[in-house]
């Protein structure tokens, strides 16, 4: 699998909220338990503002790579100094341009745990 361009700066990094898997139990008499876990799922969303157009060129590579051979990357977190294998995206939006020398992209990546 192939590293995510760590290279290009994400002008925020924000950890989405890890999603929860609930079942619940419905006794006689009206008693109800609830179990809560969580369901392995971790998300980070970035956005980058003012890219350039080699460091647009570099994700949208990056993108398109991954799409066609593996489908997972590795993803280094960088206030965690972590790298989180078995990634993949959710979601890779452009909005559309103002300038080509000051480009916006979000971009959201999720890791099964």
């Amino acid at each position: 699998s192939d590293g995510f361009p760590d290279y290009v700066y994400a002008s925020k990094l924000i950890d989405l909220p890890l999603e929860y898997q609930t079942v619940t139990y419905e006794y006689d008499g009206g008693r109800v338990d609830t179990n809560v876990q969580v369901c392995g799922m971790r998300r980070w969303k970035l956005e980058y503002e003012g890219l350039s157009e080699a460091e647009l060129a570099a994700l949208v590579d990056h993108f398109n790579l991954v799409q066609g051979r593996t489908g997972t990357f590795i993803f280094y977190h960088r206030r965690d100094e972590v790298r989180y294998t078995n990634c993949r995206y959710v979601s890779f939006d452009i909005p559309a341009r103002i300038k080509k020398w000051a480009n916006n992209v979000s971009i959201v990546i999720e890791r099964q745990e």
